[in-house]
């Protein structure tokens, strides 16, 4: 049997040699570099130890918490750090940031020529091996149990050989190597010996649930579904790998999920809208960090997809699902997700299995074509609110992780009564957002205090940040202020969509906020 691959192309990166390794730490100064602000689980008892065992080598340590937890582009922290003789970067407990923290510690060696050695727990080496591979880098690790803190004095001093053995090591003939790298090129069609399923399975293209084997003749059938050019590029950023993608390759992906060609343009308009997500959302995460594909369309029967009764449940018997788990499809063969790397996220939503969410037609304002969004964050679920006030939805979801902002999919029941009291859904978000207050004290209690706070004030003279406006740092000023009210949520962060059975007045609530949308036309 014949079928094509589906795969993408990986841009070509360029190689990042080690810098020259040390061969003693006697006098040497020695910076501990961590991942987060605040916390690693590595900088309390592990750290203290590691401390003694260096000073007492005749080294001396300083420690120094990384500005901005996924920035590879602080070039000014890179450099502060050049001053040093080498860098111990400590990973987080999160496969994010560890691999992260493996590609800029690679920066940090092979531009700052300051030998950097990675300490992460062994839960993540795989994402390690990975982010070096597909980034050029060679960064150095060493792996621990979890939590690091937790560990004996014994491991501690294990876990200290290997890192004077990554420091002391001479470098390997892989390690010294520069230039351009060109990742091996798939073959675009696969003549299966065994069984094809099998053949996607250990080639990491499938999730492992059945699939339909993208056939030619099935591929080209899908094709019909656009007037495109098979090598037309869709997107040059399918995360976490920023593949290059093009018609073919999605279409491939989209006959594995179980699409008709009369799908494949919202397909593509999908995958689209996910290369142009922010990058801090496309992060493999250890949380449930995800998207949720909402489709806009005037005819959505015609496609087969559901916006009435069980349009949200978990498996609904329309396209809602095949379309929804396509985009988890993408990620894994296409983006590249490893076993090893968490991807609860790429489900779009735990809750929910795997389906989009189709607006109901009748709630659009007739302006613009069909669109394909992308609600990003970490789309829990945080309730399904029947007869709730909408204050004391909103009083719920304050409970939970506001900064990702808020997805509210309401029944038309619900939706008319949110126009009849503010004028239009856009309106009543405007409301929600800015009435849904909390404390300054307890806004930064949260743990946005690992991203929003180093982001407000690097923000290069802006007003506000992701939302957020720069004067929430007056707490950090006068603690006084700590009782002032502000809202908790983003601005322009939390939406109303329309889409469920219209006899109930159900609400269910996730923590996302729509940040990519894309025509459809311009695929067809």
């Amino acid at each position: 049997m014949k079928f094509y691959n589906p795969t993408g192309s990986k841009k070509n990166v360029d190689l990042k040699p080690l810098s020259k390794r040390l061969t003693t730490v006697q006098d040497k100064a020695i910076v501990f570099y961590y991942s987060w602000q605040d916390g690693s689980l590595y900088d309390g008892y592990f750290s203290d130890t590691l401390a003694g065992m260096f000073e007492k080598a005749g080294a001396s340590v300083t420690r120094i918490y990384k500005r901005r937890a996924f920035d590879q582009d602080d070039a000014e922290e890179r450099e502060c750090l050049g001053k040093y003789d080498a860098v111990i970067y400590f990973g987080a407990s999160s496969c994010s940031t560890s691999k992260f923290a493996t590609v800029y510690g690679g920066l940090i060696d092979a531009e700052q020529q300051t030998p950097t050695i990675v300490v992460t727990y062994n839960t993540f080496k795989n994402d390690c091996i990975n982010a070096n591979y597909e980034n050029g880098t060679k960064t150095r690790c060493v792996y621990t149990d979890y939590p690091g803190d937790s560990l004996s004095t014994v491991a501690i001093s294990t876990a200290f050989d290997c890192i004077l053995n990554a420091l002391y090591k001479q470098l390997s003939g892989s390690e010294k190597e520069s230039g351009e790298f060109t990742f091996p090129k798939e073959p675009e069609i696969i003549e299966a010996v065994g069984d094809p399923y099998q053949w996607l399975v250990e080639n990491h293209k499938t999730d492992c649930s059945p699939v339909v084997i993208p056939t030619t003749e099935a591929v080209e059938l899908m094709l019909q579904g656009t007037s495109l050019n098979r090598y037309a590029v869709v997107s040059e950023n399918v995360y976490p790998n920023k593949s290059v993608v093009n018609v073919l390759q999605v279409a491939t992906v989209a006959v594995m999920a179980g699409l008709n060609p009369q799908h494949l343009p919202y397909a593509l308009a999908l995958v689209n809208a996910y290369g142009k997500a922010p990058l801090h959302a496309c992060v493999i995460s250890t949380n449930s960090f995800g998207f949720l594909p909402i489709v806009r369309t005037s005819s959505p029967e015609s496609y087969g997809f559901n916006y009435k009764e069980h349009a949200i449940s978990g498996v609904p018997n329309a396209y809602n699902a095949p379309f929804g788990r396509f985009l988890r499809l993408i990620q894994i063969a296409v983006g590249g997700w490893m076993q090893g790397e968490i991807c609860f996220g790429v489900i779009g939503s735990q809750s929910l299995g795997a389906p989009a969410i189709v607006e109901n037609p009748d709630y659009l304002d007739g302006s613009g074509g069909d669109t394909v969004s992308l609600a990003m964050g970490f789309c829990s679920q945080i309730g399904n609110f029947m007869n709730m006030p909408f204050e004391r939805m909103m009083d719920i979801a304050k409970r939970f992780d506001y900064q990702t902002g808020l997805t509210v999919i309401v029944s038309p029941k619900r939706a008319d009564e949110l126009i009849l009291e503010y004028g239009s859904l856009e309106q009543a978000g405007d409301y929600y957002q800015k009435t849904s207050c909390i404390t300054l004290k307890q806004f930064w209690e949260e743990w946005h205090l690992v991203f929003t706070k180093p982001q407000l004030e690097l923000g290069a003279g802006k007003n506000e940040l992701q939302g957020y406006p720069k004067e929430y740092l007056r707490y950090f000023d006068d603690e006084s202020t700590g009782d002032d009210l502000v809202p908790a949520f983003p601005k322009n962060s939390i939406n109303f969509v329309v889409s469920g059975g219209s006899a109930s007045k159900m609400m269910k609530a996730f923590q996302a906020s729509i940040v990519t949308s894309v025509d459809v036309d311009d695929f067809k």
